[in-house]
């Protein structure tokens, strides 16, 4: 755990970079995300995987010779993919899943330019795993998601995620 701490130490605080128009609001795209970690990791003499196993995204971090019989270092953290058909949506979902896997398995804080959006009292309901799975599925119209984009709340990722569907509807 050492050599994470040394990489967390070096990490800090990361910007948003990348921004989304339609609502105004900036994000941390996955290949920064990368640029800042990797080199970081390879220092320390890390390896960063991020792998499809049984319908998750996995984000590894090992040492090279970490094996079966010495152990060696290995953190991970996972996120369990919708049922997705569509492959447009599936390789949306499998971007957004890597950076939240990798920036949750190394605690990652973002300068976050929407704080005030933490502080107001919710008037709508939370979108739910399953309604977000239901929106990104087959099965949704562009009616459906353009209700949920005006109705609920959801993570800045999810809207991103559901206004870019949205346009090939």
């Amino acid at each position: 755990m050492k050599r994470i701490l040394e990489v967390k130490k070096k990490i800090g605080t990361l910007s948003k970079n990348s921004k989304n128009p339609f609502y105004k609001s900036q994000y941390l795209d996955l290949h920064s995300l990368l640029e800042a970690v990797e080199p970081l990791l390879q220092e320390q003499g890390l390896v960063l995987l991020q792998p499809i196993i049984d319908n998750k995204v996995y984000t590894v971090i090992t040492s090279p010779e970490a094996n079966l019989l010495n152990g060696g270092f290995r953190i991970e953290s996972s996120i369990e993919l919708p049922p997705e058909t569509n492959p447009q949506k599936l390789g949306i979902a499998i971007t957004y899943f890597r950076r939240y896997t990798l920036t949750s398995l190394l605690a990652i804080s973002e300068k976050d330019n929407d704080g005030n959006q933490l502080t107001e009292k919710p008037t709508k309901q939370r979108l739910t795993k399953l309604g977000f799975d239901f929106l990104i599925s087959d099965k949704s119209t562009k009616e459906d998601i353009e209700k949920a984009l005006d109705n609920r709340i959801m993570e800045t990722e999810q809207r991103v995620v559901l206004t870019d569907l949205l346009k090939t509807k």
